[in-house]
């Protein structure tokens, strides 16, 4: 072996061992970003599998459910139908009760006049009555 082939070998080797010390301390940081990675991509995945199937299980739950959702839908709708007219009656029997009210009113109003016409009425017959003769022979002989 020739000196000058061997020095260049060891100094190539040497340079090597060089290099790859002193890119060892960026290299482990990168494999421990890599491993720290890993773990948090793990964790992740094992995360969505748990939400994936908690999905799953309320999709599942809502689908048990549908069908009594669905029924208490309709229920609530014939509830809203029948509080419509259940609304409407009242409004009609209300208007009516007003109406009723409004008609005692003026009954009353006019029950007042005409007890009031038939008190002048009474007065005026009690007033014709003093001025007839209780016994019509007596004038007759005055």
């Amino acid at each position: 072996p020739e000196a000058r082939r061997v020095r260049r070998s060891l100094s190539a080797v040497i340079n090597l061992a060089k290099y790859h010390e002193d890119k060892l301390p960026g290299y482990m940081q990168f494999s421990q970003e890599t491993d720290a990675l890993l773990n948090a991509k793990a964790s992740l995945e094992e995360e969505s599998e748990r939400l994936l199937s908690a999905r799953r299980q309320a999709e599942q739950r809502r689908a048990e459910e549908e069908p009594a959702l669905q029924q208490m839908e309709a229920e609530n709708e014939q509830r809203q139908v029948t509080v419509r007219e259940l609304f409407n009656s009242h409004t009609a029997i209300l208007n009516e009760s007003h109406a009723l009210k409004a008609k005692v009113q003026e009954t009353r109003d006019a029950s007042r006049g005409l007890s009031f016409e038939l008190l002048n009425a009474r007065e005026e017959a009690e007033s014709l009555r003093k001025q007839i003769a209780p016994d019509p022979r007596a004038l007759k002989d005055e």
